[in-house]
């Protein structure tokens, strides 16, 4: 069976690293595309700080976007008016909390970050061959460091594994140094920052795992050797009625016999010296 490649980008690859077998199963049984309104609210946020930072992409979120993602918890009972100053207070959040660009760097927006060297058989979702990368949200015109932008609904406090190897795989595909996601609460008032320097002799070694993952699975025998593990990830899986790990019976034990009544008469106390 041959591993849809497409699936993997630098946003999921962190999942099939914690579980390669999800992706044999996901290129067996298909990937379910869900309408999401919090991913359409992010993308709403997106476009609106990239337009506050003067880089805003030619083409705006679809008015089918915008209905979504105001269908989201929260939102659905607010005004027009109430959603757009929210949107508003995201973008300028998370505008003040990006790095300023000293003169003369400016930002770039949406930039495309591709190594065809890297799952040079992988075909893009609009049908092109483009090897392993995706697009990245902002990028310094000098290229020392770029960040993804993820609107959450609160700051996550701890590094989950898929924003490590989204961050190394940014890293890999752009040769920047240093990557980073910057988080926003949905209701603008958290953010919070994630960034790593890749040239360290640990991040150095930490892409070098990420490298090796990428071939691991461009194996022709990937499937073979492809194994199951669980974890946090599982909760959003598709594939528990398949997995084996989530049909394991459970361990099943009793009490055989009653413990008797200790005998402790042979301990031999010692005599504690009275303090006069």
């Amino acid at each position: 069976m041959a591993i849809n490649l497409t699936l993997v980008s630098p946003s999921c690859v962190g999942d099939y690293a914690c579980c390669p077998q999800r992706l044999v199963l996901d290129s067996r049984f298909g990937k379910t595309y869900r309408s999401n309104p919090a991913a359409d609210f992010g993308t709403i946020c997106h476009y609106a700080t990239q337009g506050l930072l003067g880089v805003a992409p030619e083409k705006e979120p679809s008015a089918e976007v915008k209905a979504n993602a105001k269908t989201l918890r929260g939102f659905a009972s607010k005004s027009d008016e109430e959603f757009w100053a929210c949107i508003t207070k995201c973008a300028m959040a998370a505008r003040d909390a990006l790095p300023v660009p000293p003169a003369p760097l400016t930002w770039v927006s949406e930039h495309k970050a591709y190594d065809k060297s890297i799952l040079p058989t992988r075909v893009g979702r609009k049908g092109e061959i483009s090897g392993f990368g995706g697009d990245v949200d902002l990028l310094l015109s000098d290229r020392s460091e770029l960040w993804d932008l993820k609107f959450v609904g609160e700051v996550p406090n701890m590094v989950k594994t898929v924003y490590l190897w989204q961050l190394g795989s940014y890293h890999i595909v752009s040769k920047v140094p240093k990557t980073g996601i910057l988080f926003v609460t949905r209701n603008g008032d958290w953010t919070g920052k994630l960034q790593i320097d890749w040239s360290t002799k640990e991040y150095a070694a930490m892409a070098d795992t990420i490298r090796n993952f990428l071939k691991f699975i461009d194996l022709a025998n990937f499937e073979h050797y492809a194994y199951p593990l669980e974890g946090e990830h599982c909760k959003y899986c598709e594939h528990k009625s398949r997995c084996a790990l989530k049909l394991l019976p459970k361990i099943e034990g009793k009490m055989q016999f009653a413990l008797p009544e200790a005998d402790l008469s042979w301990i031999v106390k010692e005599e504690i010296p009275s303090v006069i």
